[in-house]
């Protein structure tokens, strides 16, 4: 059965990264959504004005635009949106604006590796290595292969196996699906709030 699924949007000034963003995931992903919602945290009154008038919509559904009168900042952001969150959304599509999805995705998949496994906080999708121990070490699992297990289940109707890896060093705000009812939760705004 298809889930609510909420799209979060974070976005703070920088046009031409969410332009490419959105793009890529307009023509990469598979799937609808429930509701959109766009975290601006650039208090700028043309910024704001611009992102009304360029990302009414996302692939049809409206888009609800919160606007910071002031810089929240990261884990300000995410503490300020998630209460923001339709209570009918099951899960959340979390999506900050320097990403691009270069390969087809299902969010269905995402959902249905998060019903089939309960323990799990979050599906994130694995980026590509940016910093250079990332790099020496072929990736981001790689560095610290010990701390990943990888897994697999088959889905739709067994034609496909689903692959990741499972570990429990960080929650991520990369892109990733997470359930709603973790939101209640809050986030912390400190430094490292990922960790």
């Amino acid at each position: 059965t298809p889930k609510n699924v909420c799209l979060l949007i974070f976005t703070d000034g920088r046009r031409e990264c969410l332009r490419r963003t959105l793009a890529s995931f307009t023509v990469n992903l598979l799937g609808d959504f429930h509701s959109v919602i766009m975290s601006n945290d650039f208090p700028n009154e043309e910024y704001r004005d611009w992102l009304r008038l360029y990302a009414p919509t996302f692939r049809g559904v409206p888009i609800t635009q919160i606007d910071h009168a002031t810089r929240l900042g990261f884990g300000g952001s995410i503490a300020d949106t998630w209460p923001r969150i339709p209570s009918e959304c099951e899960y959340v599509l979390h999506l900050e604006d320097d990403f691009l999805l270069l390969r087809l995705l299902d969010i269905q998949e995402m959902v249905d590796i998060l019903d089939a496994n309960p323990h799990l906080v979050q599906v994130a999708l694995l980026r590509q290595p940016v910093n250079e121990n990332e790099k020496a070490a072929g990736g981001i699992w790689q560095q610290r292969p010990q701390d990943y297990t990888q897994k697999s289940m088959p889905t739709g109707g067994f034609q496909k196996v689903l692959n990741w890896f499972e570990h429990r060093i960080v929650f991520t705000t990369n892109p990733c699906m997470y359930r709603r009812s973790i939101t209640a939760r809050g986030w912390t705004n400190e430094e490292h709030s990922e960790g």
